[in-house]
C-alpha cells in the first residue's frame, strides 16, 4: 500500500476549482488579462446562462472581479482574474505537479 501523507495536500484545494470550466475561465483570465464576457464563453464553449453561474461562485470566492458598463445602450461586463484568482490556480497547479509525480512514482 503507497503512503498518501505525501498528496494528502489535495483535499486544500478548493472544491470548486475541481470544476473544469472554472479552472479554464483562471486560466483563460490569467494567459489574456481582463476579457469581455462572449470571449470568455466563446473560448471555453458553454452557454450565457452557465457562464454566468461559474462567474458568480468565482467571484463569490474573490478569484476575479467584474464590471459591468454601457456600451451603445448594451450592457457589457469585463472580467480580471485577481491576485487570490491567480494564487489559487498557481496552488493547484502545484498540488496536481506533486500528485502526478506520486502516481508516477507507484506505477502498478
Amino acid at each position: 500500500m503507497n503512503d498518501l501523507q505525501s498528496v494528502s495536500t489535495i483535499k486544500n484545494i478548493p472544491a470548486k476549482l475541481f470544476n473544469p470550466y472554472r479552472l479554464l475561465i483562471l486560466i483563460d483570465l490569467k494567459l489574456n488579462g481582463e476579457l469581455r464576457f462572449h470571449k470568455i464563453r466563446d473560448d471555453i464553449g458553454v452557454s450565457d446562462g452557465n457562464l454566468w453561474g461559474h462567474l458568480k461562485a468565482l467571484e463569490q470566492e474573490g478569484y476575479i472581479k467584474s464590471k459591468t458598463f454601457l456600451e451603445r445602450r448594451k450592457l457589457k461586463s469585463l472580467i480580471t482574474i485577481t491576485k487570490e484568482g491567480i494564487q489559487v490556480l498557481e496552488e493547484f497547479n502545484g498540488q496536481l505537479e506533486i500528485l502526478m509525480e506520486f502516481l508516477s512514482k507507484n506505477k502498478t
